[in-house]
């Protein structure tokens, strides 16, 4: 098994990676690696990250429609006039939704729902004008992916969506908490919805505080959708296997 060792050289604290062993029954070190002080391990990230990012990218056919959908979801899109949330197309089934989508825009058979604005005035003669909430033009096909067609004259308001927050645990050595692609400092007391990424069978993220306490496990990896309530307090997020060094904090003022 491997894990991360400090030494202290000169009142500075280096780091080592060791695999260890058992060797006729009893546990020893096999191998060890030096890695540096933790400004160098960092850098050796940040480079890492670098350099695997490209300076451009090409998404055809299915591969744009599903770059745009994890786009909206990471940022937590609201829903459209249709009244179609994240939450029910992902209940719906995200792969589903895609692939259906993608045939009707590559068959050029796509027609978005018609806008929902209330029942319209009538005109002189007695015949109304306009199309109404729940009326097509022909050859409109308003659809809803959650089986929910939505009908009825009234104005649809749809309700606000708790900002969503992507958490994110990886090799080497990474572990953090963005919204809208930036790290976050502190957050206002609300609800909120928590994208976790773990990307590490070695790592896990661990969000604790008042009234919350989500884990995921080490020795697993996958992505998982939390629902957290956020009460005024601190909350700490950490790898429980290597909290002196990946965590941390989260002010709720």
């Amino acid at each position: 098994m491997a894990s991360l060792y400090p030494k202290k050289v000169g009142g500075k604290t280096y780091w080592y990676l060791r695999e260890m062993g058992r060797v006729d029954g009893k546990p020893k070190m096999i191998s060890e690696r030096y890695l540096g002080s933790a400004a160098d391990i960092a850098a050796a990230m940040e480079a890492r990250e670098a350099a695997a990012r490209p300076e451009r990218t090409r998404h055809p056919a299915f591969g744009a429609v599903a770059a745009a959908w994890g786009l909206l979801e990471e940022l937590g899109g609201a829903a459209g006039i249709d009244g179609e949330t994240i939450d029910v197309i992902v209940a719906y089934g995200e792969e589903r939704m895609l692939a259906e989508l993608r045939d009707l825009l590559a068959g050029g058979r796509y027609r978005p729902p018609p806008g929902r604005r209330g029942a319209a005035e009538p005109r002189p003669g007695g015949n109304s004008g306009g199309r109404g909430a729940g009326r097509c033009a022909p050859g409109d096909a308003p659809r809803a992916w959650g089986g929910a067609a939505q009908a009825g004259a009234e104005t649809h308001k749809p309700k606000r969506k708790p900002a969503t927050l992507v958490a994110t645990v990886a090799d080497p050595l990474t572990i953090s908490l963005t919204k809208r692609g930036r790290r976050v400092t502190a957050l206002k007391a609300g609800t909120y919805v928590i994208l976790v990424r773990d990307r590490a069978s070695d790592h896990n993220f661990h969000l604790t505080g008042p009234g919350v306490d989500k884990v995921t496990s080490i020795g697993g990896k996958g992505t998982f959708r939390w629902a957290v309530k956020l009460a005024q307090g601190s909350y700490d997020y950490v790898c429980d296997q290597h909290a002196s060094f990946m965590q941390g904090g989260l002010p709720v003022p």
